[in-house]
């Protein structure tokens, strides 16, 4: 649905090489069609959003959101609700006040 041009150009990305955009925005995709169910629509402020829940995904990367760690047997714990928080933001930044938003009947 979004490609790097459009990240590099319309939302003015400049934070993610396009290999990286590549493998992060099918992932964008698909938790903000879940976040805004019925109302999923191919928009320039969807695709805003997803642009943004892309860099949230980079930014948190794998090492980032570490609430525990181990170092004898090299275990790590992260804090996946800190990463939906900070996507549901970037999310709701773009998309308020455009009535996608809205989960009623």
């Amino acid at each position: 649905m979004v490609d790097y041009t459009y990240y590099t150009t319309a939302f003015s990305g400049t934070y993610l090489t396009e290999d990286e955009f590549k493998k992060l925005e099918p992932r964008a995709y698909d938790y903000v069609k879940f976040y805004l169910c019925h109302n999923f629509k191919e928009c320039d402020e969807v695709k805003m959003a997803i642009c943004a829940v892309c860099e949230v995904y980079a930014t948190f990367g794998e090492y980032d959101g570490v609430i525990s760690e181990s170092n004898d047997g090299i275990s790590r714990t992260f804090d996946r609700q800190n990463i939906s928080k900070c996507a549901d933001g970037a999310i709701a930044k773009y998309l308020a006040g455009t009535n996608l938003l809205y989960r009623g009947i």
